[in-house]
């Protein structure tokens, strides 16, 4: 053997040493941080719609329960993948809720590789891989997306979206039909399990640029490149139409849910995205006071609003500047603004603000920025890689403790909501659902005070105001049963239901 070619298979060998390495680095993490579910239990809120109190689901797969998969849109959303999942489990674990979350653990710790393959692939920098896939691994953000049963949509469907990538990527080696048809049905698969990714071939588009260098190679293969853009954009059609229809699904399923321009104009809208835009980049520095949902500000401080958009403005700019110098910056700056746009509030679907599961893949882009920014800037300085290296060593030591501390609050509903009413302000959501909780385990008058704290915040929430109706029948006080229905028909005078509901008590008055 020639000595070049011995050195080459030496470097070969050292490079499947070190993925193997880094790879089981990733699942021991995975797995110290998230093991501790196969201990949790299911909590009131959506689990549920999604499992315990959900028939269809609870009998495994059965052909009844795949055409109801197909053609359901109960909890607001279409999609059948989740549906099929949580019926596997039902069919294989039944109702122990550990082995539930422990499936959710099993697709996070498969999208942890997925995503260290993905990008040590296109990019051969196996170090900076590695970091970003430990940093999506155990990043206390990620936890509610792990440890909530009802959130298996958001680790199937970016399971899903991983290999449409990797799919994506081996088109781009060798375009095909067969290769762009397979990539197309895992993104489909993706869409349908939720529908968070649809902006995923705005992704796809921004990796050409970016560790993929299409638009050079290609550029210089063709004397029309000023038309390479536009021919980029046509390749990924097909998928654009599927997002399309994705989106179109998810707005009929979610009519009901969706908050009306009247009771949140669109200005509200778009300085609670600005916000939050922001907000989400400070928790991720530093993870704390993470809540289960955060009730949503209606009106953002004029300040906050006009320095949020200062400082998106900005960095957009910046990285806009760099793009030649440091192409990964706008690639992931363009990648967390993108993916996060769907959840970002603008179309408005529940009562959150905010919610940690949104950052599940946006979270990707700055994790990107970091990685390949802390390498560069260490060029700079003496002995800037061991520095570099250490402080990527404490950051990990530091989410990793954090996330696991994270995760005990998901043990119970009653720990979680009542976690999420210390580290909040005014968070009527939560004091609801822990009195769904406390009345789930029959303890009505504890859920009885919940209830009433969280009509103290907002008067006017529906949810608390019927919940508590239901327990005032149950322990047969109709009269106040009868004046809490009152209300209600106050609030919503064409609501026909409420004053059914009125009629009827007032019937068991008199009777």
């Amino acid at each position: 053997m020639k000595p070049n070619q011995n050195n080459t298979t030496k470097s070969v060998k050292y490079s499947v040493r070190l993925e193997l390495l880094i790879s089981v680095f990733l699942v021991a993490a995975t797995l110290a941080v998230y093991l501790q579910v196969m201990h949790h239990d299911f909590i009131i809120l959506d689990d549920p719609s999604y499992v315990y109190e959900n028939q269809q689901v609870r009998q495994g797969l059965t052909l009844d329960g795949l055409k109801w998969a197909f053609t359901a849109t109960i909890v607001s959303n279409w999609h059948p993948i989740t549906w099929l999942s949580h019926m596997l489990d039902c069919q294989i674990y039944g109702m122990h809720p550990g082995h539930h979350l422990f499936v959710n653990v099993i697709f996070h710790m498969l999208n942890t590789l997925l995503l260290f393959g993905l990008f040590n692939k296109m990019t051969k920098d196996i170090w900076q891989s590695g970091f970003i896939a430990a940093l999506f691994a155990i990043h206390p953000l990620h936890v509610e997306s792990v440890a909530w049963i009802s959130e298996r949509k958001d680790v199937l469907s970016a399971f899903f979206g991983m290999l449409t990538i990797w799919g994506y990527i081996r088109y781009t080696e060798h375009p095909n039909m067969k290769r762009y048809l397979s990539m197309g049905i895992f993104f489909a698969l993706s869409l349908m399990s939720k529908p968070m990714l649809v902006t995923l071939p705005f992704v796809l588009l921004l990796l050409d640029y970016w560790p993929l260098n299409r638009f050079r190679k290609l550029g210089s293969q063709n004397s029309k490149s000023k038309f390479l853009f536009f021919k980029l954009v046509y390749e990924k059609l097909p998928l654009v139409i599927l997002s399309i229809a994705s989106s179109v699904m998810t707005i009929l399923a979610q009519r009901g849910a969706m908050a009306d321009l009247n009771a949140l104009p669109f200005v509200d809208r778009l300085s609670n995205a600005a916000v939050s835009y922001v907000t989400y980049i400070g928790k991720m520095i530093w993870p704390f006071r993470l809540a289960a949902g955060y009730p949503h500000p209606l009106k953002e401080p004029l300040f906050h609003v006009a320095a949020t958009t200062f400082l998106l403005i900005l960095m957009t700019w910046l990285v806009f500047k760099l793009r030649r110098q440091c192409p990964y910056l706008i690639v992931g700056w363009l990648w967390y603004l993108g993916t996060l746009f769907p959840a970002i509030g603008l179309v408005q679907v529940g009562l959150q603000g905010m919610a940690d599961r949104y950052t599940y893949i946006p979270l990707i882009g700055l994790f990107i920025m970091v990685s390949w920014g802390g390498t560069d800037l260490s060029l700079h300085f003496r002995n800037g890689k061991r520095v570099v290296s250490i402080i990527a060593m404490i950051f990990l030591l530091f989410f990793g403790s954090t996330a696991w501390y994270q995760t005990r609050y998901w043990a119970n509903g009653i720990k979680l909501f009542e976690h999420a009413i210390r580290v909040t302000n005014n968070n009527y959501v939560a004091h609801y659902d822990l009195g769904l909780e406390l009345s789930s385990r029959q303890k009505h008058d504890d859920a009885i005070k919940q209830f009433a704290k969280a009509l103290h915040i907002d008067s006017t929430f529906i949810p608390a105001l019927k919940a508590l109706r239901t327990i005032r029948v149950y322990k047969g006080e109709i009269d106040q049963a009868i004046k809490i229905s009152q209300i209600i028909v106050e609030i919503e005078p064409e609501n026909k239901q409420a004053r059914l509901n009125l009629d009827k008590l007032l019937g068991l008055k008199r009777n």
